[in-house]
């Protein structure tokens, strides 16, 4: 029985690579740019998961399908373990490429489609946003504004100071910087949607992002060029 079990696990060995390739093909070619060395977390995690897939199967084949006698709870254990991994990896990388969309050339990964965004520029995001508190930026709500700003366009990828922290992607920036990478935030991480709003909505969600951190240095803009990867 144990052998028998394990045999269903072998075929998988021809059959995922194959599909893997035809995985890497088909995904569109900023997809593919982000798991083969555009982002190196996402290109390590795809590594890994070739890695742990490889490791699973060599270790079924020697363990339970060639030693079926031998065959443990520890080492049941060991394979219920490398799959779960293995899936796990696996499935950061899928959820990672598709940024900076949810349905890819639809929806990005903040709920707004390409349908709308000509609107939300134009009108602004606040105005059409239906739980928002503030309707538009004033003086006196400007930081208000900015906080539900971030909930609309940024709380769906980026928690404020746990996984994917905002208040760590924003260390030691002043309002100015935050403001030039909010504005060319789409040239200069790939992965990540341009901001969507006005200015005002813009510079008051820089207003806010700069008020989680203490201030550091006010680092040099760049120069806008080829996207600049990093952590999707």
């Amino acid at each position: 029985m144990t052998r028998y079990a394990a045999t269903w696990v072998l075929p998988a060995a021809v059959v995922l690579p194959l599909a893997g390739a035809w995985y890497i093909l088909m995904i569109p070619p900023l997809a593919r740019e982000l798991s083969m060395g555009g982002s190196p977390p996402v290109t390590i995690f795809a590594g890994l998961s070739v890695a742990f897939s490889a490791v699973l199967f060599l270790v079924t084949f020697l363990g339970p399908f060639q030693r079926p006698q031998a065959f443990s709870l520890p080492f049941a254990v060991l394979l219920v373990l490398l799959g779960l991994g293995t899936t796990a990896v696996t499935e950061w990388v899928r959820e990672a490429v598709r940024k900076p969309y949810l349905i890819y050339g639809y929806m990005y990964s903040n709920g707004i489609t390409h349908a709308e965004a000509d609107r939300i520029d134009r009108e602004g995001a606040l105005k059409g946003a239906r739980w928002a508190s503030v309707r538009e930026v004033q003086p006196e709500t400007r930081l208000e504004a900015g906080e539900e700003l971030y909930r609309l366009q940024c709380a769906s990828c980026h928690t404020r100071e746990g996984f994917n922290s905002i208040r760590f992607a924003v260390l030691g920036w002043r309002e100015e910087f935050i403001d030039f990478q909010l504005r060319y935030l789409d040239e200069l991480k790939g992965f990540m949607p341009p901001f969507f709003g006005t200015v005002k909505e813009r510079q008051a969600l820089a207003a806010w992002l700069a008020g989680l951190t203490p201030r550091g240095r006010h680092p040099a803009a760049p120069k806008v060029r080829d996207p600049v990867w990093g952590t999707p």
